[in-house]
């Protein structure tokens, strides 16, 4: 599983130019997204959260960036809570 999870984000966080809270954000989606996909089997949920996650980067500019992902995963009757939280200070962003 960590392999996998290495690859991902690793891919991901190619996209992500040089700036480092994109990177982290990505990285970190893509960790929490493929244990959720582990979990539940939804692989879609890694590649639209993780884009989801880069183009939220993409366009914030200024104040602090925070992540909070919050998911309760049901597993063969047992209830599992995932909680990330990502605090990162932005460049400002010309890319409009």
């Amino acid at each position: 599983m960590s392999d996998e999870i290495s690859r991902i984000a690793s891919t991901h966080s190619c996209a992500c130019d040089t700036e480092d809270h994109k990177t982290v954000v990505v990285v970190v989606v893509a960790v929490a997204t493929t244990v959720i996909v582990r979990a539940v089997g939804l692989l879609v949920v890694v590649e639209v959260v993780a884009l989801a996650a880069a183009a939220a980067a993409a366009v914030v500019v200024v104040v602090v960036v925070v992540v909070v992902v919050v998911v309760v995963v049901v597993v063969e009757g047992v209830v599992v809570v995932v909680v990330v939280v990502v605090v990162g200070v932005p460049k400002r962003s010309t890319d409009y």
